[in-house]
């Protein structure tokens, strides 16, 4: 039911998900917990502040540091997943309109891209991308690769109404699985996220996207991310698809991973 488009990327239509980037208080620390986790290579951005990551050369993800504002404000290391645009600016307009708020107005990333932040009404934050030179992940869905976003929000019908308007998504319930409360998210013919209830063992988590990589066995790599410093929040577990777990790296944020078919 997750299978979705494997591979290599030169470019996104607008609605898809495009870039996953770590914002973490141990630039040095994260950047060697995921590398050797999942065989990231560190790219040089020109900013010491701030890494990308690449992949048998290609792009995957980058990671920066979390800015002392948002430290002030007592947000911990998390990933931020960024959804392709055709104009941040009004999408933003946009955002004001359907009753979702604006975290961040739009700003230049260099002449890479266009980027800004926007809340759902219930809480959960994420990223806007105008590519200019960056169109985002070169490489998607393989092994130590983003290949999935997931909304966890006490509302999901309120979520769901927003993201339809908002990005003109199509969401409906997963079908055949009537024990888990799952939404699907379509960006025209493609799989492109899920939806579901914040759930008990989240504790007093926000809501949030939870930031998914595709792995060759999950039971082998969270192992290995405990080795490094990593804790596991709930898993290895099997559903529908595949199999999958949710991961805390030693700096705190958390990320999933994914063990299943991918599609050609």
């Amino acid at each position: 039911m997750w299978r979705i488009e494997l591979g290599k990327r030169e470019r996104y239509e607008p609605g898809a998900f495009c870039w996953v980037e770590l914002e973490t208080t141990d630039l040095v620390g994260s950047s060697r917990f995921y590398g050797e986790l999942f065989g990231w290579d560190a790219s040089e951005t020109g900013s010491d502040a701030s890494i990308e990551f690449r992949l048998d050369g290609a792009l995957v993800c980058g990671m920066h540091t979390l800015s002392p504002r948002l430290r002030h404000e007592g947000v911990p290391p998390h990933w931020n997943a960024f959804v392709s645009v055709q104009s941040v600016d009004w999408m933003l307009g946009a955002a004001r309109a359907f009753d979702g708020h604006v975290v961040a107005d739009g700003y230049e990333e260099g002449d890479r891209a266009r980027r800004g932040f926007i809340k759902d009404p219930t809480g959960a934050v994420l990223g806007l991308w105008e590519p200019r030179t960056h169109h985002g992940a070169e490489r998607v869905n393989d092994p130590g690769c983003f290949v999935w976003s997931e909304l966890h929000t006490p509302d999901v019908d309120r979520a769901a109404g927003f993201l339809r308007e908002f990005f003109g998504w199509d969401i409906r319930p997963q079908q055949g699985n009537p024990g888990m409360p799952y939404q699907i998210v379509r960006n025209g013919d493609w799989l492109n996220a899920g939806l579901l209830p914040l759930g008990p063992e989240e504790g007093d988590a926000p809501p949030h996207w939870l930031t998914f990589f595709t792995v060759a066995s999950c039971d082998a790599t969270s192992a290995r991310a405990t080795e490094l410093g990593g804790q596991g929040l709930g898993g290895p577990r099997d559903v529908s698809i595949g199999r999958i777990v949710v991961l805390r790296d030693p700096a705190g944020a958390v990320f999933a991973l994914f063990e299943g078919e991918t599609d050609d």
